[in-house]
């Protein structure tokens, strides 16, 4: 019988979080009319919740069962 892979507390904590964190800085921080301006510096922000969604999908993926 094949052990499933269940995401635990910690990593649902990061997605959730980067999920919260996206949502509350497109919606108070930046906006981005067209995609030129996805490059500016007030755009930085959404690295924080992208490095902590990898963080969750990267400790999700390499966890040994």
């Amino acid at each position: 019988m094949e052990k499933k892979k269940v995401i635990n507390v910690p990593e649902s904590i990061l997605l959730v979080s980067s999920l919260f964190m996206f949502m509350f800085i497109s919606e108070y921080l930046v906006f981005i009319p067209e995609f030129k301006y996805f490059f500016e510096r007030d755009s930085l922000w959404f690295a924080f919740p992208l490095i902590t969604l990898i963080i969750g999908i990267y400790s999700f993926l390499n966890r040994k069962i």
